[in-house]
């Protein structure tokens, strides 16, 4: 058993590696980054990747890492590309669903050697499960349509064109706020942050919707999370919402209606902005795929620990049981 101090995030093994990619395009300097990661639990367990999400770190899913832990399997969490310790590069390609998924392909091998498919499961918290589009997306004139398509017209994406837009110099002097505004525990915040008027800008609208509730971090989390933003400001997390035109190109690479295979669990926030955001996503069509429900927000693997972990753990037992 490992000897991590659940909420003592300096006693966690951490490790920081340079991750050498295939050439990107040609261009060299694309091809390495450093990847900061938390890696614990039995050498020779199931190997289960933690992927956080924004604006988080790999310190809020301490209660999922102590459950997989102590049920026996090799627990790694990521600092993302952009968080933390790891590189923080100020280029928009850097993070486009291609470049991020090619690191992260080159870290699993460090731990799970040669495998044909390399993940044998998925679990996915609040976020709906997406597929490749069935069909090719047109691109002209240098991305063009591929700007207009992504324009989209829910009004529950509009925190993505702010931060799309959003100017990280003004952006990194009030991280403070920026982080209470996404982290609050009540799910109509988030509601009405996600929906306000991206003309008005990201930071405005953090002054204008947030409320002052209850977060779903306690103090401690809170300003471990403001240090890992102060180290590298917040260019890196919002550039993941500037890449959706790269995304749409880099996808036309890739052969039409790719399909998740592998066996999924979906646990799906009933009183989530997200469902509002993707209604119609949320199956894989081609895999053994569960969903579980819980009554609660975005944060449930915070506000709603013991009922996520439960959930994970009988699924992970059923399907990859490991030895204890």
């Amino acid at each position: 058993m490992s000897g991590f101090q659940l909420d003592n995030p300096a006693s966690y093994n951490q490790t920081t590696v340079t991750v050498h990619c295939k050439p990107y395009r040609k261009l060299l300097w694309m091809t390495t980054n450093q990847k900061d990661y938390i890696d614990e639990g039995p050498r020779n367990a199931p190997v289960v990747m933690i992927i956080h999400g924004f604006p988080e770190s790999w310190f809020m899913y301490k209660h999922q890492i102590k459950m997989l832990v102590e049920s026996g399997y090799r627990v790694v969490a990521l600092d993302m590309l952009g968080y933390g310790q790891s590189a923080a590069p100020s280029k928009e390609s850097f993070y486009t669903y291609k470049r991020i998924s090619s690191d992260i392909d080159v870290l699993l091998k460090k731990f799970v050697g040669y495998h044909p498919s390399i993940v044998d499961g998925l679990i996915s918290l609040c976020v709906p499960i997406y597929s490749s589009p069935s069909t090719p997306v047109p691109i002209l004139d240098g991305g063009r349509v591929a700007r207009s398509l992504v324009q989209n017209k829910n009004p529950y994406t509009n925190y993505q064109i702010s931060l799309r837009k959003s100017d990280n110099k003004v952006l990194d002097t009030s991280i403070q706020d920026f982080l209470e505004a996404f982290l609050q525990e009540d799910p109509s915040c988030l509601e009405r942050l996600s929906k306000a008027p991206p003309y008005r800008g990201i930071v405005e609208n953090f002054r204008q919707v947030k409320c002052m509730h209850k977060l779903a971090v306690d103090n401690q989390m809170l300003q471990y999370i403001l240090d890992q933003f102060a180290k590298s400001g917040t260019r890196g997390p919002t550039n993941y919402y500037r890449t959706a035109a790269l995304n749409l190109i880099e996808s036309q690479r890739q052969p039409p209606g790719v399909e998740i295979t592998q066996p999924t669990l979906y646990i799906k926030a009933e009183k989530d902005f997200m469902e509002k955001l993707a209604p119609v996503a949320g199956k894989c069509k081609s895999c053994d795929f569960q969903e579980e429900s819980i009554d609660g927000g975005h944060w449930i693997f915070l506000t709603h620990k013991e009922e996520v972990n439960a959930k994970i753990q009988a699924w992970l037992q059923t399907r990859f049981p490991a030895k204890r």
